[in-house]
């Protein structure tokens, strides 16, 4: 897959974004991760499924931020979390570690799981490995954005 791939089949489009929409989707980034930290502390099978996704989404978030910075959003709001994960492997496979990137897409099949058909799949260790990448994501994104 490649960039030029994506924009033919019509899953991103250029875009140009400014500095707000970009330090709109880190701060819901930021939040997202803390409240994950915050909920998966508590080792509570009831609240697991809420910190994963929690961690997961301040992945996607930082993502689209950093799709913003390039120029780019996603378009196929159907293909949406799976167009991120593809575009952030072509464009920042130099930048994000892969096994970082590995887990986002992992994340993201089992995010989807949790939302719509099966709940109590994963363990607190797996809440606070994901925690570990969405942090990986977070501060790489602030860094690449230039946000402190």
């Amino acid at each position: 897959m490649s960039l030029k791939n994506l924009l033919n089949d019509g899953s991103i489009e250029k875009f140009t974004s400014n500095t707000s929409q970009i330090k709109d989707k880190m701060e819901i980034a930021e939040k997202d991760l803390e409240a994950a930290k915050i909920i998966g502390s508590l080792k509570n099978t009831k609240t697991d499924d809420t910190a994963y996704k929690s961690a997961y989404n301040a992945i996607l978030q930082s993502c689209t931020a950093l799709m913003y910075k390039k120029g780019y959003r996603t378009k196929d709001r159907s293909k949406h979390h799976f167009t991120t994960v593809e575009f952030i492997k072509i464009v920042f496979s130099k930048q994000i570690p892969a096994d970082a990137i590995l887990a986002f897409e992992n994340a993201r099949s089992t995010r989807n799981t949790l939302q719509y058909d099966t709940a109590g799949i994963i363990t607190n260790s797996n809440v606070m490995s994901l925690i570990k990448k969405a942090t990986i994501f977070v501060t790489t994104a602030k860094k690449i954005l230039g946000i402190k």
